[in-house]
């Protein structure tokens, strides 16, 4: 009798960890879901305020994405979702956070990273997606991504300040035209040319 309650402690605990687990990812990558990774991100910017470090945020955007979908179908359009979040993952450091932010939009978070340094990985994301080969691409539909990076200058700025600096930078980066990245200091400081990479 003391076996089998401990059996059903023991599994209604595994099973509230796994529903909790499940609960922060997305579906279809895997990735932290938005909501894990606002908290990935606040946790991130707490310790680096704390020792006056910086976190570098970008938000990575597809380029096109319709088309694909539209094109290609929307298997393939899942599918370069999806290899674009496991081999993003396989090139960040542990301490890094690449999450679904939404739709076919990314939140990459950079602690301890500069905007320069931030910069590079960046590129190689990008890079990542576009050797990405998509399936029933009769068009030959190039796969690629657009960036906007800011960085916490000050320890006092808050997520959503940061968050809307990169997403100022990467509307500035989708009216380049594609495959383009764009850079902030701030929220408030002017901004760095947008840099292309084609």
């Amino acid at each position: 009798m003391i076996g089998l309650l401990i059996y059903i402690l023991v599994s209604g605990l595994r099973n509230r960890q796994l529903l909790v687990r499940l609960a922060s990812l997305d579906g279809l990558t895997s990735l932290p879901n938005r909501r894990r990774t606002i908290e990935l991100a606040t946790n991130s910017l707490q310790e680096a305020a704390a020792e006056g470090r910086p976190v570098t945020i970008a938000l990575l955007d597809f380029d096109h994405f319709k088309q694909i979908n539209d094109r290609c179908g929307h298997a393939a359009g899942d599918y370069a979702l999806k290899e674009f979040a496991r081999k993003g993952r396989e090139m960040l450091r542990a301490e890094d956070t690449l999450g679904r932010w939404g739709g076919e939009e990314f939140l990459l978070v950079l602690p301890n990273c500069p905007l320069d340094l931030a910069y590079e990985c960046v590129e190689r994301l990008r890079a990542v997606a576009m050797a990405i080969e998509l399936p029933f691409n009769e068009d030959k539909l190039q796969v690629s991504v657009s960036a906007g990076l800011a960085t916490n200058i000050r320890s006092s700025m808050s997520l959503d300040e940061i968050v809307a600096s990169a997403d100022a930078a990467l509307y500035e980066a989708k009216g380049a035209g594609a495959t383009w990245c764009a850079l902030r200091a701030t929220a408030s400081a002017p901004h760095r040319p947008a840099c292309a990479s084609r």
